[in-house]
């Protein structure tokens, strides 16, 4: 192992250094499968997306954000941080979003008039689009478009993270609901997307979908900069009573249909247009790839919602399978067309459904009387549209995306939201993505998200023992990798009775992402293969290979596994990549073959196969003449990439490293991190799992570690291999390169970027593989944890010894106006004091230990941050003493406002000059000079940092 010096890093709000070894943010490597976040932000919510979530999202295996707004309004700072951390946005931008989205600004054309027609385009009236509000000319619409897409252009050129533009959200389907259900002839044209053919055969050329990406990739033509694309979503048709929930049904088209449309965009033209000619050209206007969202865990069997609410059937039986499979048939009718069009193959980015409809209105029985009233105990089945995936599920969506040859799986969505329909408190529906609504993991510390904006009334969501798929309405378990305890029996007069419910309540909604940094890192696994290969369908090679249980007897309810042949461009190479779809039970046994007299007789086949996922060779059997089986034992919702090769021949040397292959470790605490975070002064070890995907052995490799954000080699290690071996099959050839690095000092506090990577190879197969990068945060120290090895975090005393009124010996004491009788220790980690007279100056005194060895360095701790909220908002000032018993204050400059929020760190130093020398006392005191009523205090945290 080397000890290496650490590099001085760079500030979060640093733009990184250009760097030819690593592409540029807005391009991803070409041998990744990109892990997009969707929902991440959309307008004021974006304001939630701080340093810390992004690093979470990354830390996590994810590799981008998707949000939505105008980037000089709420998504310039998340782009700032994106381009710090090398991370990719997909923007959906307001200027683009608002002519074709908004309802103040949305055109559409109006194709029952001639494109030179005054009547060319027209705005319906906002309300119900029933109306011709307004109409337009072609020539201000594209002087409209010109206007907004050269203003986004300005603002964004200096952004290397925005990936692509994302815009029409769903269009196809919308256009085609209006079409085909709608009673008004004007909302046909909403969006203006598609022509007015309800077989979805052309886009409108002159269309503002069409004119739009035009006009806004011109911009960016001979670049790479970003431009414009779409989500569609399944145009399917499913029959009254024919599914749980949907009535009347829906009728929105077919496999056709669907396939029709992933043509017709592939083929988009542009018309172009000019008022002083009559001849108007189409040119071609190629996107360049397309987003599928699908959504098909829904709740299991029609009979839910024929009979009496409480009725039950079995969930995860047979008919739950129905959903899945009308889905993967859509699926198929997007993918086959994009893969198989004369200028393709696009790629299809996939958006896994990672969400679940978990309350309001829609799953509970709520009474109109005139208002809603609280629900009964009853889930409402006949509304419930949607559930959540279970971990198992969602791995087997991702899975069956990349069956199929997604090039992205972009789960959606990372952030819960609510829908009102007029009454906050009671939320028509209430959707539970991966994160809460903001972006805070469900079992996060009780402390972090009480005080926030977090629902936790049963209203909003619904308890984990009365919804699938943690339990059926009977009571009986249907997933069985959760088992939910039962409900804490803690008396209601209990001051931590609410904590330990909602702790209960909210722990099993954080399942699903707790299990998302594993199935992401699987991807990520065998993404350097899979992202250059696509699924073999020509000449029917899908039917040459097959998948089956093998074992007797078939569990119950049990889903077919699925099995794929792939190929790269030279469509000489065989690959298999198949997924268990049975979520129910892991470790299930199967058998997979495969016929290679159909193949061209260059393929090469054996009784040996790579395995890519687990990156060695398996071994198998020929039971005939070109008939290759091999077994496999798969977890639920698991996959496998298979590579065939001749036994014969030798596998070159093939070096690969991914993301997820390198860790750190704190050497003082002995532990790999999972946040790949510490503090100024803290050593820590960057190692790095280096593989050999060949047969052919290797000495002396050179593996390096470059610090990125520095622009500095940090040092590098030899390593051998001795290459892949058929007489010592399930085996890895891997060796692991470790780095020493020294403790970072105060330069360092910020990103910093490590980029592991290899020598090249002579004759080596895929050197794209050859390195992968580490983003990781240095902290700035506490004074509190370092000095007096206790936080203020404000955490309850425990026995030994009495603790004070207040509970926590984070505060050294209080004065002013604080209710003694009201303190309470009902919030773990978090102090709870009522001022009865908040105008006054309501003193907190932090504990800052006992002697002047314990006393606050003001030049080296200067920046205060702090957690909390009030029931009014108050004004907080901070005053200190220091060790020559002079006096000062200062204003924050911040309030604790009735939702809380972090205050984040200001440097004290800035605001005034007396903060400097050694600090002996120091409280926070809190006045509402405006408020006449009590007010509720609440404090989370206090931090004075570096």
């Amino acid at each position: 192992m080397k000890k290496l010096y650490f590099s001085p890093g760079m500030l979060v709000v640093t733009t990184l250094l250009s760097l030819a070894a690593i592409s540029a943010a807005d391009s991803p490597p070409v041998n990744t499968i990109p892990i997009i976040s969707m929902k991440t932000g959309q307008d004021a919510t974006c304001e939630d997306i701080t340093m810390d979530v992004l690093l979470m999202l990354l830390w996590h295996n994810f590799d981008g954000i998707w949000v939505e707004g105008r980037l000089t309004d709420y998504v310039e700072p998340p782009a700032n941080l994106c381009d710090s951390t090398r991370s990719i946005m997909i923007l959906a931008p307001g200027p683009l979003q608002g002519l074709s989205n908004w309802p103040p600004t949305r055109w559409g054309r109006y194709t029952p008039s001639s494109v030179d027609s005054s009547w060319a385009f027209i705005h319906p009236d906002p309300d119900d689009y029933k109306l011709i509000d307004s109409c337009t000319t072609a020539s201000s619409i594209i002087s409209e478009i010109n206007t907004r897409a050269g203003g986004l252009y300005d603002d964004a050129k200096d952004y290397d993270c925005i990936w692509y533009y994302d815009i029409i959200n769903e269009g196809p389907a919308r256009q085609l609901s209006a079409m085909l259900n709608d009673t008004s002839s004007v909302d046909n044209y909403f969006p203006s997307f598609f022509t007015q053919d309800t077989n979805m055969t052309q886009v409108l050329p002159d269309g503002i979908f069409a004119w739009e990406k035009w006009k806004s990739d011109s911009l960016y033509r001979g670049t790479d900069g970003p431009v414009v694309s779409t989500c569609h979503s399944m145009l399917h048709s499913i029959d009254s009573l024919e599914w749980a929930g949907i009535s009347p049904g829906i009728q929105l088209g077919n496999s056709l249909i669907q396939s029709n449309s992933v043509n017709a965009y592939f083929d988009m033209q542009y018309l172009r247009y000019s008022p002083s000619s009559m001849t108007y050209d189409t040119l071609s206007n190629t996107p360049l790839r397309l987003d599928l969202n699908a959504y098909p865990i829904r709740c299991a069997g029609y009979t839910w919602q024929t009979v009496t609410a409480d009725s039950i059937t079995v969930l995860g039986s047979a008919t739950d399978l129905w959903m899945l499979e009308h889905y993967e048939l859509l699926m198929d009718s997007t993918f086959i067309p994009a893969g198989d069009h004369e200028n393709g193959p696009f790629p299809i980015h996939y958006h896994a459904q990672s969400f679940g409809r978990t309350g309001g209105r829609a799953i509970w029985d709520i009474k109109e009387n005139p208002y809603p009233i609280p629900p009964d105990t009853i889930i409402n089945y006949e509304a419930y549209a949607y559930r959540i995936p279970s971990p198992a599920e969602f791995r087997m969506l991702c899975n069956i995306g990349l069956l199929r040859g997604a090039k992205g799986v972009f789960p959606y969505s990372i952030r819960s939201n609510s829908g009102g329909f007029g009454i906050p408190e009671y939320p028509w529906l209430h959707d539970t993505g991966l994160l809460d609504e903001n972006l805070i993991p469900f079992d996060a510390p009780y402390e972090n998200w009480v005080y926030r904006d977090r629902p936790t009334a049963d209203f909003y969501y619904a308890p984990p023992d009365s919804i699938p798929p943690w339990a059926a309405a009977d009571g009986s378990q249907f997933d069985p990798f959760y088992t939910v305890p039962d409900r804490p029996t803690t008396s209601t007069t209990d001051p931590k009775y609410m904590e330990d419910y909602l702790e209960w309540k909210f722990t099993p909604y954080a399942r699903l992402w707790n299990s998302v940094r594993r199935t992401f890192g699987q991807i990520a696994r065998v993404a350097p293969e899979l992202s250059r290969l696509w699924w073999w369908y020509d000449d029917d090679h899908y039917a040459d290979a097959s998948i089956a249980f093998n074992a007797t007897p078939e569990p119950q309810y049990f889903a077919d596994p699925q099995v794929r042949v792939f190929t790269d461009s030279t469509e000489s190479t065989c690959y298999l990549f198949y997924v268990n779809r049975f979520c129910r039970t892991n470790n299930n046994p199967f058998k997979i073959s495969v016929n290679s007299d159909s193949f061209p007789r260059t393929t090469d086949f054996s009784v040996y196969a790579l395995d890519h996922s687990r990156r060695f060779i398996i071994e198998g059997s020929e039971p005939s003449l070109g008939i290759f089986e091999f077994l496999d034992t798969l977890d639920a919702g698991e996959a496998r990439l298979l590579q065939m090769f001749d036994s014969d021949s030798v596998l070159p040397a093939d070096l690969r490293i991914t993301d997820p292959d390198i860790f750190v470790v704190i050497p003082a605490d002995g532990d790999t991190l999972t946040d790949n975070s510490s503090t100024a002064g803290t050593a820590f070890d960057i190692h790095a799992w280096v593989y050999n995907m060949g047969t052919s052995p290797l000495s002396n490799i050179k593996v390096y570690l470059e610090d990125v954000t520095a622009d500095t080699l940090c040092d590098s290690v030899y390593l051998s291999f001795s290459g892949l071996s058929t007489s010592s099959c399930y085996h890895t050839d891997r060796a692991l390169a470790s780095f020493e690095i020294d403790p970072p000092d105060t330069s360092a506090i910020g990103i910093n970027i490590f980029r592991v990577y290899t020598d090249s190879i002579p004759n080596e197969p895929d050197p794209s593989d050859n390195s992968a990068t580490l983003v990781y945060m240095v902290r700035p120290r506490d004074y509190a944890t370092e000095v007096l090895d206790d936080p203020w975090d404000m955490t309850e005393v425990s026995s030994p010894g009495i603790p004070p009124a207040w509970y926590t010996n984070d505060i050294d004491s209080l004065t002013g106006c604080w209710d003694v009788s009201e303190y309470t220790d009902s919030i773990s980690g978090m102090f709870e004091g009522a001022l009865t007279n908040p105008t006054q100056a309501n003193a907190l005194y932090l504990n800052v230990g006992s002697g002047s060895s314990d006393y606050i360095n003001a030049d080296i701790y200067s920046n205060l941050s702090l957690a909390g909220r009030s029931s009014v908002k108050t004004a907080i000032e901070l005053h200190w003493v220091d060790s020559h018993n002079n006096t000062g204050s200062v204003a924050i400059g911040d309030t604790l406002r009735v939702i809380a929020s972090d205050i984040e760190p200001i440097d004290l130093s800035d605001l005034t000059a007396a903060w400097s020398g050694n600090i002996k006392r120091i409280w926070l005191e809190f006045t509402s000079p405006n408020a006449i009523s009590p007010a509720d205090v609440r404090v989370g945290w206090v931090k004075l940092t570096e």
